[in-house]
């Protein structure tokens, strides 16, 4: 996910991060314009629409932290979730919060941004950035 992201958002010179020594430090920054991305993904919803969303990597408590305070020093970080083909992006902070407690209506109720399908991410996410 992170490589085709990285391609849609080329514009932006977005580059894959690998950093083992800064922890929770997101998967993607976007050099021309200083927004980072972490990249989640799982297979499908669940199937009652009551049920949490539970993604196959839950943001881990590290994450949290640097998005939260990436965010409160002005910077801009989101969570770009991937669920089946559907594409949802959070506020670093909201992501934080929600992600992996709540049901598919709030998840698409707080997204900053939703997609479905590739194509309609390649179209959407870098104007919305």
């Amino acid at each position: 996910m992170r490589t085709r992201v990285c391609k849609i958002l080329k514009r932006f010179d977005a580059q894959a991060v690998e950093n083992r020594v800064g922890p929770g430090m997101p998967d993607v920054v976007l050099i021309t314009n200083g927004t980072w991305i972490e990249c989640k993904k799982t297979a499908a919803f669940p199937k009652r629409p009551d049920s949490p969303v539970v993604l196959s990597h839950e943001l881990l408590p590290t994450q949290k932290v640097w998005l939260n305070r990436c965010a409160r020093k002005g910077g801009k970080c989101y969570v770009l979730t991937q669920i089946a083909n559907e594409f949802f992006l959070h506020w670093g902070p909201v992501a934080a919060e929600i992600l992996g407690s709540v049901d598919r209506a709030t998840l698409t109720a707080s997204a900053e941004l939703h997609c479905v399908g590739w194509a309609q991410l390649n179209t959407d996410l870098p104007d919305f950035l």
